[in-house]
């Protein structure tokens, strides 16, 4: 049975040897009578649970004596559990997670090298059962490794977790990592599926950002007795370098970070050199979901972001066949939505490719729609305001035509209104780049989705100019249904001027038809013309 709370807290008279810290492990507990063996099972990096199992402390009330005299409330540096001796570690997050340093030979005839083997895990091993758990997984893994000739490395980390399935049963999540090549490996065959995510058409070459990416978070959740060498220093300053050149001559920038984030990390980076506890910050270096820069999230960008094969963020490397096929609904919406579902779908074509966001561009695209949104919203409440004046005129009763436009016109100003505030508000929630990511997996997975999002995205605009087309045929019925003639003659043509004035920049401002390329504009942004 899985246990999440901590049992770190004891009252003064518990054994010496255990630890007293308020800070969060694992505890399972388990039976050890039968002998049978935890199932081995290959884990990554990020499917430790030390940030999604949520542990929780109880709400009880603890009689906590103090000794008289007592000065030393420190974590015991090291647990002797009998067949491994564990050292406390404690992240900088504030988490206890636990070390231990095993030597065993390449090979298990013991005439080669030996290798230096080092254990981590989240569980808590103050429990006996969890220990001795532990080294029957270590010990199963260690000579599967040798036989199989896996322990090339001198220097190895094995990292487990403890777990229990649906059956009850006692699994053991393993993953073994070679520091000096930045991979991850198992002694069991491995299903990548997960690990590829929505990565279509991966290669082996490809994978290996994937696997780099899986050891950075490894060193994120593990990072005690880890030194910044200058070579790793130099390698971070020029790929934050790279990244930050990138994204100020270039539109189409890849880099997962702005401007103003990258400087902030060339600041930050520079402290590190040859510091040992700041090696997360190294690992981590401006992490999306952390708020800090991160080179596990670099790696990661460049193994979904196909690197080599796409070298704009808004160009597609999947063949997309039914890309033409579902262009007329867009053309069709054009007609009564003023041209601006194409608009929206071009946007949502350069921030959504190949299922991936990147994540400035997509800040950029959502700001630009709040404040289109906010804008429209305040166009719609003036709109509305102007209906209900011209209705206060006394004498439009005597003309029902132009009162049924009015109100025509009121109705399209309300609801633009009212949609302009709800895309608002949905809108300031996709902040986060998950979210993002989830909302417009959710929103384009049918056939006509980005569609679909275009034309939502198209109302506010759509019924406010619907809003204005009525309101301006309500005053041209209240002037031509006049028997005036003088009022013919001296309106009539002002009215056909301005209805000149209007068409003229809507006929200016036609776009390309969707997907004809702009002739010069890709080559002027590259040069920078």
């Amino acid at each position: 049975m899985l246990d999440q709370r901590s049992r770190h807290t004891r009252a003064e008279s518990s054994p010496p040897n255990e630890v007293e810290s308020n800070h969060v492990s694992v505890s399972i507990v388990t039976s050890m009578q039968d002998s049978t063996h935890p199932i081995l099972k290959p884990m990554t990096a990020s499917d430790v649970r030390r940030y999604s199992k949520k542990s929780q402390i109880q709400r009880t009330d603890t009689d906590f004596m103090i000794c008289a005299g007592r000065k030393d409330f420190s974590i015991p540096e090291e647990i002797d559990s009998g067949d491994l001796i564990w050292d406390c570690q404690v992240h900088p997050h504030g988490t206890l997670y636990f070390s231990s340093e095993q030597v065993t030979w390449k090979d298990p005839d013991m005439e080669t090298s030996m290798v230096q083997i080092t254990v981590f895990t989240d569980a808590d091993v103050r429990e006996q059962s969890n220990s001795d758990a532990i080294a029957s997984c270590v010990r199963k893994l260690l000579d599967q490794a040798q036989i199989s000739g896996h322990l090339e490395d001198t220097l190895t980390e094995l990292t487990i977790d403890l777990s229990t399935n649906a059956q009850g049963e006692l699994e053991c999540k393993y993953y073994f990592v070679a520091p000096d090549r930045r991979v991850l490996f198992w002694e069991n065959d491995f299903e990548a599926k997960h690990l590829l995510g929505e990565v279509k058409g991966v290669t082996s070459g490809h994978i290996k950002y994937a696997m780099e990416a899986e050891y950075w978070m490894h060193r994120e959740l593990y990072p005690n007795d880890c030194k910044i060498t200058p070579e790793l220093h130099r390698e971070l300053q020029a790929m934050i370098l790279h990244a930050y050149t990138d994204t100020i001559f270039s539109e189409v920038s890849l880099a997962p970070f702005d401007t103003d984030e990258l400087q902030r990390a060339l600041s930050i980076v520079d402290y590190l050199n040859g510091e040992l506890r700041p090696y997360i910050v190294s690992s981590r270096f401006l992490n999306p979901s952390q708020g800090i820069v991160n080179k596990d999230s670099i790696a990661d960008d460049q193994y979904i972001w196909a690197y080599g094969a796409r070298l704009g963020t808004d160009h597609a490397v999947y063949a997309d066949d039914s890309y033409l096929a579902r262009r007329p609904i867009v053309k069709l919406f054009n007609l009564i939505l003023f041209g601006s579902p194409s608009s929206h779908v071009r946007k949502i074509d350069s921030v959504w490719v190949d299922q991936a966001v990147n994540r400035p561009r997509w800040k950029m695209f959502m700001n630009g729609l709040t404040s289109e949104w906010n804008g429209l919203a305040i166009y719609s409440t003036v709109m509305l305001a102007v209906d209900i004046s011209f209705l206060a005129v006394p004498t439009i009763d005597q003309r029902p035509s132009a009162k049924i436009a009015l109100y025509i016109s009121s109705l399209w100003s309300v609801a633009s209104l009212v949609v302009s505030a709800l895309l608002a508000h949905s809108g300031g929630q996709q902040d986060n780049i998950d979210r993002a990511t989830a909302f417009m997996t959710r929103m384009t997975r049918s056939l006509h989705g980005k569609e679909n999002l275009a034309v939502i995205f198209s109302l506010p605009y759509a019924l406010v100019i619907w809003g204005m087309v009525f309101f301006f045929l309500a005053l041209s019925l209240v002037i031509f249904l006049s028997a005036n003639v003088a009022t013919w003659c001296t309106v009539g043509p002002a009215w056909l001027l301005v209805i000149g004035f209007i068409g003229w920049p809507v006929w200016a401002a036609k776009r390309h038809p969707i997907g004809q390329p702009v002739p010069f504009l890709w080559n002027r942004r590259k040069l920078g013309e």
